[in-house]
């Protein structure tokens, strides 16, 4: 409990220390005075495209996330902050609203996570009974055929293949 609680207070001094946890969205452009040749390949241009690509969807949902935290925190803040008395320091209730938020969006998480896994617990099952069947269903087919042939084995049919004697 303690460990959390202190990530909890390093997590909050973070946010609350830096409006910009990403680098600036507006300093995305492409530096688009080099020519292609210089590099040798144009693949590396196109890797690196779509390193860019990734950055900037990876900095737009960090944005979003922020955003959404933020107005969440402010309107949690104002609903906690008019029902507590007026003596409760404000920066006392901006952090309690915010370990709560991060709580509740990391217990989301949680059971998110464990829907997922228990599906695919389920799925991993499903596949290993199905395997464990149709391996006893081979199992007791070739047991069949091996019975039946053992006592008249001089009369079968020629398949083709003969045993090598």
């Amino acid at each position: 409990m303690r460990f959390q609680m202190k990530f909890m207070i390093r997590f909050w001094i973070l946010i609350q220390e830096s409006d910009h946890l990403v680098d600036d969205p507006r300093n995305w452009t492409r530096n688009r005075s080099v020519v292609a040749g210089e590099y040798g390949d144009d693949e590396d241009e196109d890797d690196e495209d779509d390193d860019e690509e990734e950055d900037r969807s990876l900095d737009l949902l960090v944005r979003f996330v922020q955003n959404v935290f933020k107005k969440i925190s402010k309107r949690a803040r104002k609903a906690v902050r008019s029902v507590l008395p007026v003596p409760i320091p404000t920066k006392l209730v901006g952090f309690s609203v915010d370990g709560v938020l991060m709580l509740t969006f990391l217990w989301v998480l949680k059971a998110f996570l464990e829907v997922i896994c228990t599906l695919g617990s389920v799925v991993f099952v499903s596949i290993l009974v199905i395997r464990g069947i149709w391996t006893g269903v081979s199992y007791v087919q070739e047991n069949r055929n091996h019975t039946g042939n053992e006592l008249g084995d001089d009369h079968r049919p020629w398949t083709g293949t003969q045993p090598a004697t």
